[in-house]
């Protein structure tokens, strides 16, 4: 059972980069609380530690100073095997998309779904077809990344993190757009209402 709560608190977070007189601090003090079910983006100039938070939020980084509670579970001092299984959960869109070159469109996508075990396997095709449909990759399902363009391979990558409970992922290109509000389309679904939560605009740089 999942702790009742936020999905993620941090309090008094710091970090940094490098060791000694070398060592640069990229947080300062950070608290954030993010409510279950709500989409949060973060909105920062280049190198203002919007990444590096991300990370630290997503079990990529270990938390140096401060605390991180994820799903009710505290991240500082947190074992290797419990951040794996966080990472398990979580779905991480990278902007060099880090899709397998000898795999199509539908098994990176199946890739994403091997994480959540059998029951997800069952029906992997007709869900990885869905999403890459939605996300207007219809005509593109059997490609090879070789193939598609660097938006649709952002897509691909969209699709194959949406089963995770959380998603996280830089979202500076415009070819990300199409992605976003779709995911934006599927919360307001969830939530019971058609009214879509975010507008385009500039400075939109991470959505979590």
């Amino acid at each position: 059972m999942i702790a009742a709560g936020p999905a993620i608190a941090l309090r008094n977070v710091n970090h940094w980069f490098g060791e000694g007189e070398a060592s640069k601090q990229v947080l300062f003090d950070i608290d954030l609380a993010i409510a279950r079910g709500k989409l949060t983006v973060l909105v920062g100039a280049s190198g203002s530690g919007k990444t590096t938070l991300l990370t630290l939020m997503g079990c990529l980084r270990r938390v140096q100073d401060g605390s991180i509670v994820l799903l009710g579970t505290e991240l500082n001092g947190a074992t290797e095997d419990l951040l794996v299984a966080f990472r398990r959960r979580l779905g991480f869109i990278f902007q060099a998309h880090n899709l397998h070159d000898s795999l199509t469109a539908m098994q990176n996508v199946r890739m994403g779904l091997e994480v959540h075990g059998a029951a997800a396997m069952r029906d992997w095709r007709d869900a990885a077809a869905h999403v890459l449909i939605t996300l207007g990759l219809g005509d593109r399902l059997d490609y090879l990344p070789a193939k598609l363009s660097g938006g649709q391979k952002q897509r691909v990558a969209v699709a194959r993190a949406l089963n995770a409970l959380i998603v996280s992922w830089p979202c500076r290109t415009g070819g990300l757009w199409m992605a976003v509000r779709w995911v934006d389309r599927r919360y307001a679904i969830h939530a019971g209402t058609n009214k879509p939560l975010l507008r385009r605009k500039s400075g939109l740089n991470s959505l979590l």
